[in-house]
């Protein structure tokens, strides 16, 4: 899969919409019988109210990854909330193939330029392929978990710095990294 049939307007709309809407996730589950085992997920998720599907499946339709979900009311938990569209990509194939181009070639402008070369840098470092059965590990859990720090809550990661690729990457995207967050791990 590839981005060449992505129009350049929906492109640039596509990553101004993600600037506000959009959530990289990157989060990992060790097992809990066998601690060489763990599952990392990673996705591109934008939820809206149902009231916007249209975007939702605008996304979906353009960008051909990805599924459509539907969250009745309440279903998270809180009350008052609206039903909502949720848009995900979950895909290896596809957040290599088609996510990160496409923020490559339309980068993010906001804050969540951060969050996405941290995310990309995940992805491209410990996402599948998964080594076969017997292989091991590429990486220890220990190492995996402090890439990732807690990926969610990105505004607080401080270790852009620890990694001298990812330090690299940042700095040739000229992202700004607060003063206050230099220097600090996890």
């Amino acid at each position: 899969m590839s981005i060449d049939h992505i129009p350049d307007d929906f492109g640039h709309w596509f990553a101004g919409f993600v600037d506000g809407e959009g959530h990289f996730k990157a989060t990992a589950q060790g097992h809990q019988s066998n601690k060489r085992r763990i599952h990392l997920h990673l996705a591109l998720r934008i939820a809206l109210r149902a009231d916007d599907m249209r975007l939702i499946d605008k996304i979906h339709a353009t960008l051909q990854v990805g599924k459509v979900y539907h969250t009745p009311k309440y279903s998270c938990g809180r009350v008052g909330s609206k039903p909502q569209s949720v848009w995900a990509v979950h895909r290896y194939a596809d957040l290599m193939g088609v996510i990160i181009p496409l923020f490559d070639k339309y980068p993010l402008k906001s804050k969540k330029k951060r969050d996405y070369i941290q995310w990309k840098h995940i992805v491209q470092t410990w996402g599948p392929p998964r080594p076969r059965r017997g292989d091991g590990l590429k990486f220890s859990t220990k190492e995996l978990l402090a890439a990732i720090g807690d990926c969610n809550k990105l505004k607080d990661v401080r270790a852009y710095d620890y990694d001298p690729i990812l330090a690299a990457e940042i700095e040739a995207q000229q992202v700004k990294i607060p003063e206050w967050q230099q220097g600090t791990l996890i």
